[in-house]
């Protein structure tokens, strides 16, 4: 999970504090029975004895009374409107988010409003592992951790059939360039992990559990998953909540709300290396080794360095006297013991390591396939070797950029409220001289039978990114004979003439040929629909839905 240094209020979304718990009415044990929605139940059996419990498949059982179930006359409720507005996330909140990622917090929310109903608890039941364990008094609404009551605000609990996973940071832990990694739980049968069941009180559910889901689900969602083959949207979410059953120390269960794993998002870990190895202790220790990380919101610090954060997590872990994950132990020795005397990190060491998509080292294969699979809006360089150089302008290209994204004109453009992509507009050809760029290996592309050839030299997915908005640098070449209009369009950042090339049959009477980059606003040049502008100049009768 996320889990920024807690100063002050809660990381979440700069939004008022939620109105206060509506007043229920009372129920009769008749109109709960009658209200209670189908779908699984907790039954209420007495505990097993401790000695015959089955760790891996615990009965279920009633919780202990302490802060827990009262007598069904005078239970308190959540009222209907309270559910659907958590279910649906404040505005702010909810038009982050795509549609599939909307019905999936909405499911999650609607799964754990039947099982509190049907199981006659009093409380919101949400399961923290590694920083939440320790640490969780503002997710409860208490000024301190000394306010937390072990027994009425927490109960030791694992989590059934899960493992500890791993997720990269690129805001919170690290950064694009050397992400920091997050801890997580994914599915695994007959696995188990430990940590607190949170017990939301009912008069500030509402308030604690938005904020809660505005944090976990909203962020490091800065990496965008591209659409699927169907052009359905998928899902960007580092974690997605959803309702499952934790165990108690007596043996009893409750279902809880808990965030794993998303296994479509760009950050999981186990998925982002796409090869046999997956993820070792050596690729897992360069992302535990981040030393970057963290940021400053409303005046205060949130986050920080990776290697800081699996420090405190390791050193509760020998407190409670649980064993770390195999593979964490190993990949936290390796990254610990991999930094030279002065704290500088070996990261040759770090065999095999990678980046998420989103940064260079995930980027360089999304570009290739989107212009291998999109033959006809992108022509591909004449060759091997201009192939190779249009592949070294995109990675120089991807460093420069990253650079002024983070550099003051950047800044200044944010700051001033102003559209961050139009300060890049200007800047493009400054960039393209620090990047080396080439013009001339793309003229034989104008050669072909259109006049013109299209080459993908950067793509922002992220409508949410620092760039405020989708954008795509292409780099066209044309011939200025057939397609003499093209010159003046508003999106046209930079432009080259190169000769033509020779061997043609045209280079004795042909002219030069013009090359040009665009920073088009409004597209990503990978998606569906998005690969070519609006009023694309070189086919201007084009129009998108």
């Amino acid at each position: 999970m996320v889990f920024p240094n807690r100063i002050g209020s809660p990381p979440s979304p700069t939004s008022p504090r939620l109105p206060a718990l509506e007043a229920v009415p009372p129920q009769t044990a008749a109109q709960c029975s009658a209200a209670a929605p189908e779908g699984p139940d907790v039954p209420r059996h007495p505990s097993p004895a401790r000695g015959h419990a089955q760790p891996g498949r615990p009965r279920t059982a009633r919780l202990p009374a302490v802060g827990g179930t009262l007598a069904q006359a005078a239970r308190p409720a959540i009222s209907d409107a309270a559910w659907k507005r958590m279910a649906a996330l404040p505005p702010e909140q909810r038009q982050r988010l795509n549609a599939k990622e909307r019905e999936t917090v909405a499911q999650a929310v609607n799964e754990l409003r039947r099982h509190v109903e049907a199981s006659g608890i009093d409380f919101v039941p949400v399961f923290g592992f590694w920083s939440l364990r320790t640490n969780n008094h503002q997710e409860l609404g208490k000024a301190s951790q000394a306010e937390v009551i072990e027994g009425r605000d927490t109960q030791p609990a694992r989590a059934l059939d899960y493992r500890m996973d791993y997720v990269a940071s690129t805001e919170y832990r690290g950064r694009p360039q050397h992400p920091g990694a997050v801890a997580s739980i994914a599915p695994s049968e007959g696995g188990q992990v430990p940590g607190t069941l949170l017990k939301l009180p009912f008069d500030r559910a509402e308030e604690l559990l938005t904020v809660l889901l505005a944090r976990e689900v909203g962020a490091e969602a800065d990496l965008r998953s591209p659409p699927d083959a169907e052009g359905a949207p998928r899902s960007s979410l580092m974690y997605r909540p959803v309702v499952r059953p934790v165990q108690m120390d007596d043996g009893s269960t409750l279902h809880a709300l808990l965030f794993e794993t998303n296994p479509e998002s760009a950050k999981s870990l186990s998925k982002v290396f796409g090869d046999d190895e997956g993820l070792t202790a050596e690729r897992l220790a360069f992302f535990i080794a981040s030393s970057e990380g963290g940021f400053e919101r409303d005046g205060k610090k949130l986050g920080g360095p990776s290697a800081d954060y699996w420090k405190a997590g390791m050193q509760r872990l020998a407190e409670t006297g649980d064993a770390p994950d195999p593979l964490l132990a190993q990949a936290y020795r390796i990254a610990t013991g991999s930094r030279a005397p002065d704290g500088r990190l070996a990261l040759d060491a770090m065999v095999g390591a990678a980046v998420p998509r989103g940064t260079w080292h995930g980027q360089k294969g999304w570009l290739a396939l989107t212009e291998g699979r999109l033959p006809a809006v992108y022509a591909q360089p004449a060759g091997a070797v201009a192939l190779a150089q249009h592949r070294q302008h995109q990675q120089a290209l991807d460093g420069v950029l990253t650079a002024w994204r983070s550099g003051d004109v950047a800044r200044a453009a944010r700051a001033q409220g102003g559209d961050v992509r139009a300060a890049l507009a200007q800047a493009v050809p400054r960039l393209l001289q620090e990047s080396g760029f080439d013009p001339a290996v793309y003229a034989a592309s104008a050669l072909g039978a259109s006049g013109h050839g299209r080459h993908l030299l950067h793509s922002e997915s992220d409508a949410r990114s620092d760039l405020q908005g989708l954008c795509a640098l292409q780099v066209v070449a044309f011939d200025p004979a057939r397609h003499p209009a093209v010159l003046p369009h508003p999106e046209a950042c930079a432009v080259f003439e190169v000769p033509r090339p020779a061997g043609d049959g045209t280079a004795a009477q042909g002219g030069p040929v013009t090359v040009a980059v665009f920073l088009h606003r409004g597209i990503d040049g990978v998606s569906g629909g998005l690969e070519r502008p609006r009023g694309d100049p070189f086919a201007p009768g084009r129009v998108l839905h």
